[in-house]
């Protein structure tokens, strides 16, 4: 039991530092902004500093009227709407709508309009203990029909999954049944992997337990998921990958958009680009911050394929 909490708390701090996406509480804004004076900021991915982004926190009609447009298109279900927009209604009614962008902004991938402390704190008089609804619990909550698990690989061993899991005893309606718990489950759970920097052996040990798992996404030529994989190594020898940040690509005549969750207490946005191309030198540059790490880099997914 010791050595389990033991291995939640050095993983918890893990994702404080690698992606807001995985964990709500201060220490994600903390580390953050930290991040912008610290060794975090210097990125390996020197190609994608100064990047600019058009995004919006989805906080006014004309945005959200797009977004429903995108997601009829690309085949969302109303139901499924309808829950993504019910937790979207609760969490911007929650914090001071100062601080979310309405019609697009532009803005550098590490800039916000809000202060992450002040936006825990504006959750938390609302809606108390309950964390909320973070980037993975969202993403299945759109995706889910798109995705699918035998389950045979599905076990007790989530502790990466800790607060998601939490928040879904307080809310399940982005993943319903026990059934929709364990595909979840099954596609974010870490998969254990080797001490060593090469993309390519990750993506394939990544690749075969998603296989074991039957993890399969069904063809659809309008959304797909995209993923953060992160390499984890709380102690030497204990090497994992798990998927800290996700969010649904959603295709369209002027360029792609990005649907997310930045975290459990951060907004959701939609981020409008040229191409995929532009998106992964997005998520490279907001998540590969982390400077002389003795991991491997993060990658990036479009459902099971390296983009």
């Amino acid at each position: 039991m010791k050595n389990n909490l033991k291995k939640l708390c050095l993983l918890s701090l893990c994702l404080l530092v690698a992606t807001g996406c995985s964990i709500g509480n201060k220490e994600v804004g903390s580390a953050r902004k930290q991040g912008q004076s610290s060794n975090l900021s210097e990125s390996k991915s020197d190609q994608a500093k100064g990047m600019k982004v058009s995004y919006t926190n989805i906080s006014d009609k004309s945005s959200r009227d797009l977004l429903a447009n995108l997601f009829d298109q690309a085949g969302i279900s109303k139901e499924r709407q309808k829950v993504f927009f019910n937790h979207l209604d609760q969490f911007n009614s929650s914090v001071d709508s100062k601080s979310l962008a309405g019609n697009f902004e532009e803005a550098g991938v590490q800039d916000t309009k809000y202060d992450p402390y002040d936006m825990q704190d504006q959750w938390k008089a609302k809606n108390n203990d309950f964390e909320g609804y973070n980037c993975r619990i969202t993403s299945y909550g759109l995706f889910g029909d798109y995705m699918k698990a035998s389950q045979a690989k599905t076990g007790d061993d989530t502790e990466n999954l800790g607060i998601d899991l939490l928040s879904l005893t307080t809310d399940n309606s982005a993943v319903k049944t026990e059934e929709d718990k364990n595909i979840f489950k099954s596609i974010f759970n870490e998969v254990k992997t080797i001490d060593t920097k090469d993309i390519k052996k990750h993506y394939q040990i990544f690749k075969k337990e998603w296989e074991a798992r039957g993890v399969k996404f069904a063809k659809n030529d309008k959304a797909s998921m995209v993923s953060v994989v992160f390499h984890s190594q709380i102690e030497k020898g204990q090497d994992s990958l798990f998927i800290g940040h996700v969010g649904i690509m959603l295709k369209a005549n002027d360029g792609v958009y990005f649907v997310e969750k930045v975290a459990f207490q951060e907004p959701y946005r939609l981020n409008k680009f040229k191409n995929k191309e532009e998106l992964k030198k997005y998520l490279m540059e907001k998540y590969d911050v982390e400077y002389d790490q003795p991991t491997a880099k993060p990658f990036v997914l479009e459902n099971d394929k390296l983009m």
